[in-house]
């Protein structure tokens, strides 16, 4: 028996699917998968671009100055706030920009703790969490004034060495 006939029927399999409608299918796939590839990259690129000025925008508004010549002062993101952007920040951001804001934010809610405790804060923990705010502050400026496009294509970050540091992002 060959192979290319249906054993209930001798019609040739070839009759019933052409070569040509079985590779336009195939091309029409592919299309379909680069293009919804393509949409979920431009989402992504959108919410990315959009929680950099956000977070950009909260960090700026924040006085850090501390100790030694005033009480210590500085600002995080809102555990409510945070909280709910996780799953976008985790996401959408390059990873060594949202480890950065999650250590920042971590950093934040220590150093919240001890100053509602009364406790004395570490001067090298506040220096270096002072150092990140800055960092951060810079990092998610670059990486907001971003165009999409490029965003979509080369989403990691493009910024100095320098700002990615070491100092509490864990980046190299």
């Amino acid at each position: 028996m060959n192979p290319f006939y249906y054993s209930h029927a001798s019609v040739p399999l070839t009759a019933l699917i052409e070569p040509k409608q079985l590779l336009s299918a195939f091309i029409g796939a592919v299309f379909a998968l680069v293009g919804q590839w393509l949409i979920r990259r431009a989402g992504k690129a959108w919410t990315a671009k959009r929680l950099a000025v956000a977070f950009w925008e909260e960090l700026t508004a924040v006085s850090f100055y501390g100790p030694p010549q005033y009480g210590p002062n500085f600002g995080g993101f809102s555990s409510q706030t945070f909280d709910t952007l996780f799953r976008e920040l985790a996401e959408s951001l390059p990873e060594t920009l949202a480890r950065a804001l999650m250590q920042y934010h971590w950093r934040m809610k220590y150093l919240n703790e001890q100053k509602s405790d009364g406790t004395a804060l570490n001067q090298t923990f506040w220096d270096e969490a002072k150092e990140l705010h800055s960092r951060l502050r810079n990092r998610l400026d670059h990486f907001g004034r971003r165009h999409v496009l490029s965003l979509i294509f080369r989403p990691r970050e493009t910024c100095d060495k320098h700002l990615l540091g070491s100092t509490g992002t864990g980046a190299a």
